[in-house]
């Protein structure tokens, strides 16, 4: 087997480009109004894997919700975004696409895609929280169970017996 041949086999998965799709900011308080110390932000994190139709690319989307309240429970700001990694991946396992995507593909992006949420809070006027690192292997496995929960539920009857056709 030549180099060339070998090289054709092996498996390929770069990052082809990563951009934001849609950014919303909202200020529901004025920034310069005296904070009392107060910026916890409530962050919600939903993912996306969709192949791009007539090529070999893939795009994982992070999807980021977050709001803060200040310390009497008022709403100071939302901040909502999409952002997307376009993957070339060639000579993977159908089997083994979605994981690699939905783990190592966020993975790659979400620092990125953290620090546009946190300049947009930055340039909003308000302090910059902390955004921890994501468990991206955790969250696919969480989704993956769900799916499983769901398609057990709705394969069993109401009393519990498996349903039969």
């Amino acid at each position: 087997m030549t180099q060339e041949q070998n090289t054709e086999k092996q498996p390929t998965f770069s990052l082809v480009s990563q951009y934001v799709r849609d950014l919303s900011f909202e200020c529901a308080q004025v920034p310069y109004k005296k904070q009392d110390g107060q910026n916890d932000l409530n962050l919600e994190i939903g993912l996306g894997v969709t192949p791009v139709e007539g090529t070999n690319l893939h795009e994982v989307t992070i999807k980021l919700r977050g709001s803060a309240k200040d310390g009497k429970g008022q709403p100071m700001y939302m901040v909502e975004m999409e952002y997307v990694g376009a993957y070339q991946c060639q000579n993977i396992p159908a089997d083994k696409m979605t994981p690699l995507l939905a783990v190592d593909g966020a993975a790659l992006i979400f620092p990125f895609a953290r620090q546009v949420a946190m300049n947009a809070i930055q340039q909003g006027g308000f302090p910059v929280p902390m955004i921890e690192p994501v468990n991206f292997g955790g969250l696919y496995m969480q989704t993956v169970q769900q799916q499983e929960m769901t398609a057990k539920g709705a394969a069993e009857g109401t009393d519990g017996k498996a349903a039969t056709a």
